[in-house]
């Protein structure tokens, strides 16, 4: 089937899966990013069917910390405009991982529609919000968390990190108000009414559930595209959910009785969890009404490639084209960002796993690095050998350097000490 024959598709990726523009402190090209480990493989997968980057295939890279609404209008609209030129007969398909599909759902139920979407596809889109989303809008901060963290978890961290030391955007419970101001995006994606009640304290061995009302944030966003869910219906030919399920993902925040009783606020404590989810995004937030669903054993980014199966036959195509991908391996996933100028060694108990100098990073290992503004490196690692591990990190400007690592049970902002000229810290940690 040739190009021409292939209904034009655009690609809206999830909340940190863009990065270009001005994210990065300077005016850089649009990609994926260090997300380009799930996304483009599955991008390849479309080549396979036929697809083609630029041609048939756009992908909709966008600035995560506007709002929904800005989004639509600033990025999603431009390309719209750019497949219409191409294709002035043809509808388009939007395909859209997490935040992508409220993005999607926006423009779809928005006053600026214009008819002109075919099918609508959603991978984990969190249509009722997030509960992750709830505690970072409420709190300004990410809740310490035990388990194991994953490749989406490391890559959620690093650009925390990154908004607070390189972009300088303030985060922690007093600065709320700037976080709102500088994360819109992330005011869309905290839960919508219709999530059902999302705090809780724990009471004689029972969970009881506060209610709604008593909330003190709200998604308007959300409360809109879900009470108008006709409009997305009717603005399409075909919806299409693809759900992840069987990851403990988080369904509500449990809060400190006490502090509640007396000082009648909200101190959250910890979580409750179901293994109905992808690990970030819950099936009941997931799924939409009247959409075609497809619930998958997945994690949040796995489901990507696990639905391209179900891709196939909805669009009567076989990838004909190379060697069928599996789902990513996400095993020993290992982040840092680090200064240009800093020279730093990775090793285990056996040899040099990776070496940073003069501006360059040399391992055997897959790794993705990512320049933020002038000074700043994300080198990304993956599928690292289990065991114990030691960092030294060399600054020849010593004192008041910082780098941050993060690795599946460590999360640490290492602070660089030494000499007036010269400093060397060594940090040890294991990657189980």
């Amino acid at each position: 089937m040739s190009t021409t024959e292939l209904n034009p598709i655009i690609f809206i990726p999830g909340l940190m899966g863009s990065i270009g523009g001005e994210i990065l402190g300077t005016q850089v090209e649009w990609s994926f990013g260090v997300a380009g480990w799930f996304y483009r493989p599955f991008i390849n997968e479309l080549e396979k069917m036929g697809y083609e980057v630029n041609g048939n295939l756009w992908i909709c890279y966008y600035d995560w910390r506007k709002g929904c609404e800005e989004i639509v209008d600033q990025f999603l609209m431009p390309i719209l405009t750019e497949v219409k030129k191409k294709y002035p007969t043809q509808k388009v398909d939007l395909l859209c991982h997490s935040m992508g599909g409220v993005v999607g759902r926006t423009y779809i139920q928005g006053e600026g529609y214009l008819g002109n979407v075919r099918n609508f596809m959603c991978f984990g889109t969190p249509n009722r919000g997030n509960i992750e989303a709830y505690y970072l809008w409420s709190t300004g901060k990410i809740m310490k968390d035990k388990r194991e963290k994953n490749l989406m978890d490391i890559i959620r961290s690093g650009y925390i990190w990154i908004l607070t030391k390189i972009l300088e955007i303030p985060l922690g419970a007093d600065h709320i108000e700037e976080l709102h101001h500088n994360f819109r995006g992330l005011g869309d994606l905290i839960p919508s009414q219709d999530y059902g009640d999302i705090l809780c304290y724990k009471e004689d061995g029972e969970t009881r559930f506060i209610p709604r009302k008593y909330t003190v944030y709200e998604n308007p966003l959300l409360d809109r595209l879900n009470k108008e869910i006709i409009s997305l219906k009717n603005g399409t030919e075909n919806i299409y959910c693809f759900v992840g399920d069987g990851h403990s993902t988080w369904s509500a925040l449990v809060l400190d009785k006490e502090v509640l009783l007396k000082d009648r606020k909200g101190c959250i404590k910890s979580t409750l969890r179901t293994k109905k989810g992808d690990g970030t995004v819950t099936v009941h937030s997931a799924k939409l009404e009247d959409a075609k669903l497809y619930v998958i054993e997945g994690s949040h980014t796995g489901i990507l490639l696990k639905s391209i199966e179900y891709l196939e036959k909805i669009y009567n195509l076989n990838r004909s084209k190379g060697k069928k991908d599996s789902e990513i391996i996400e095993e020993c996933p290992f982040g840092i960002i680090l200064q240009r100028d800093m020279k730093v060694e990775l090793k285990n108990e056996e040899a040099i796993i990776g070496k940073f100098e003069n501006g360059r990073f040399t391992t055997e290992y897959d790794y993705i690095a990512q320049q933020f503004g002038k000074n700043y490196i994300w080198i990304m690692m993956r599928n690292l050998p289990k065991g114990k591990y030691s960092l030294a990190v060399e600054h020849p400007y010593g004192d008041g350097s910082h780098i941050f690592v993060c690795s599946p049970f460590m999360e640490k902002e290492l602070s660089i000490h030494g000499g007036n000229v010269q400093c060397m810290n060594k940090f040890s940690f294991e990657n189980l």
